[in-house]
């Protein structure tokens, strides 16, 4: 997987980083411009980035593979307006 973002520096245990993930949220929810807006939800997928990064800490050889387990799940499923790969 490419990541988009740079690794963050993070001493935050697991419960920290959800909890940022829903500070993030809620910072968007609460945004008041589009300009705001747009910022705040690529600073959740940055805080997203950072709890999956993570998670593989050391197993980052899986993560592809399991990516692509949850696109065909997913396409299964019919949630894609187009088809995957």
């Amino acid at each position: 997987m490419k990541f988009q973002f740079p690794e963050i520096k993070t001493t935050r245990d697991l419960n920290q980083r959800i909890d940022k993930v829903k500070d993030e949220l809620k910072e968007f929810e609460e945004a008041k411009t589009q300009e705001e807006k747009d910022e705040e939800i690529v600073d959740v997928i940055h805080s997203l980035e950072t709890l999956l990064r993570k998670q593989f800490e050391g197993r980052e050889n899986i993560l592809d593979s399991i990516i692509s387990k949850v696109i065909e799940k997913n396409t299964k499923r019919n949630y894609y307006s187009k088809e995957c790969f």
